[in-house]
């Protein structure tokens, strides 16, 4: 008879834990390691500069001004900053070329085009 567990052995409804003790979808997004919690990076937000798509010249127009910038730099006479290379790629592939040269000559002349020069990416 004491192999037996005694009343006071057993766990009262005190013991039990309550539905308060449980963790809640707030607790989750406290935790670090939640896989609620989205990953941000360590760096503040920088504002996100629109860019011109065309403008390579940062002057707020696209002309046949910034045309000729980059076949200028399709032949390495001049170099292009992150800032250009992004405005100057207008077909975007990647990669700034005498076709995104002649697709601004084309918006230049209102020759209507399936790319969004002259709008604000």
């Amino acid at each position: 008879d004491s192999d037996k567990p005694s009343d006071s052995d057993k766990p009262s409804d005190s013991d039990k834990p309550s539905d308060s003790d449980k963790p809640t979808d707030t607790d989750k997004q406290d935790t670090p390691d939640s896989p609620d919690t989205p990953d941000t990076p360590d760096t503040p937000d920088k504002p996100v500069k629109k860019i011109l798509l065309g403008d390579v010249n940062g002057d707020g127009k696209v002309t046949a001004k910034d045309s000729l910038l980059i076949q200028r730099y399709t032949v390495n006479l001049v170099q292009f900053d992150e800032e250009q290379l992004k405005a100057g790629d207008v077909d975007g592939n990647g990669k700034v070329t005498n076709a995104d040269a002649l697709n601004i000559l084309r918006y230049t002349v209102k020759i209507k085009g399936k790319y969004p020069i002259g709008e604000y990416v």
